[in-house]
């Protein structure tokens, strides 16, 4: 596909989902239990405790389920995990994305790039690609992943991938719910131990985000 057709279509997908909206298509269905905010305490050998958020943070996220929490490993290293799930009727997804966020707080993005974690799921090992960023305050720095997550599984790497998404499932299923995902650390010890560690938590994060996914339903009328 040329560049200019993918425009086109993205446009017309664009259109088609204003009009999809209009129609109220999914305005019924609500989020009848949570799950993500039972997500363990203890994932991959480390230990999280919930980190408190300001009310204006959480007014301003307006999402149906969030967690923040720090995971501390039994030497001291830190990762800290925010997920923000959007149902159906708020349209799967947030506004604020760390590229523009971590700038707002201050921080410096050094790097932007992607990284392929394999993980496994059910028995069944796949790769998927996640988006990385390097930043720093300071004297501190920090590695991020980040990521959108739909359908339970489906991992999405950015907005344009998710809107086609929401378009296809606002259509087929009367569902258009998605979470955003992020997980950094300080780099301390070299950025390739930090990546290592980031990794092997995700891999074990995964699937207890598809195993704690919320669930909706249609709303008693």
């Amino acid at each position: 596909m040329s560049k200019k057709s993918f425009w086109i279509s993205l446009l017309l997908m664009t259109a088609t989902l204003a009009v999809v909206q209009k129609m109220h298509i999914g305005t019924d269905v609500v989020v009848w239990k949570k799950n993500l905010d039972k997500l363990p305490y203890t994932i991959g050998g480390m230990q999280g405790v919930d980190v408190p958020l300001e009310g204006a943070v959480i007014r301003e996220l307006n999402t149906d389920v969030y967690l923040y929490r720090n995971y501390m490993s039994k030497d001291g290293r830190v990762l800290n995990v925010y997920i923000g799930y959007y149902g159906t009727q708020k349209g799967g997804r947030s506004n604020h994305g760390p590229e523009g966020c971590y700038p707002g707080a201050g921080w410096s993005i050094l790097q932007e790039g992607e990284a392929n974690v394999g993980i496994e799921n059910g028995g069944v090992k796949d790769d998927i690609v996640l988006n990385t960023l390097q930043v720093k305050k300071g004297d501190e720095k920090q590695l991020v992943y980040h990521w959108y997550q739909s359908q339970k599984s489906m991992v999405i790497k950015d907005g344009v991938q998710q809107n086609m998404n929401r378009f296809k499932s606002r259509l087929l299923y009367n569902r258009d719910d998605g979470a955003f995902i992020r997980v950094s650390g300080n780099i301390v010890d070299g950025i390739g131990k930090t990546r290592e560690d980031m990794e092997n938590f995700i891999r074990h994060l995964y699937p207890l985000l598809v195993e704690y996914w919320p669930q909706e339903k249609e709303s008693e009328q």
